[in-house]
């Protein structure tokens, strides 16, 4: 998502139980980077899906991967994709 557009949260969660947030996308040190600073500053806790995302220089990616788990996790957590659909299998199913 670019940080121009209107972000998601603003337009469809309106905090409906949603606290999560998974990002994955281009540039991973701008845009990316920047929708997940927002949404944690608006509460959420967020994961980059470290393989899902894209830079057009590797060494930015890199560099915007390791901020976020070089503060400890006060902005997010970063993961694989892998890891992550892991993960949602292993979760319990639970309907409404």
């Amino acid at each position: 998502m670019a940080p121009s557009t209107r972000p998601i949260w603003i337009t469809s969660s309106n905090n409906q139980g949603i606290s999560n947030v998974v990002l994955c996308g281009v540039t991973t040190a701008v845009c990316v980077h920047f929708t997940l600073r927002e949404a944690s500053d608006r509460g959420y806790d967020t994961l980059i899906l470290e393989d899902c995302c894209g830079e057009s220089d590797p060494k930015l990616h890199l560099a915007a991967i390791e901020m976020v788990k070089m503060e400890g996790g006060i902005f997010g957590t970063v993961a694989t994709s892998q890891a992550f659909i892991a993960a949602i299998k292993a979760f319990p199913k639970t309907y409404a």
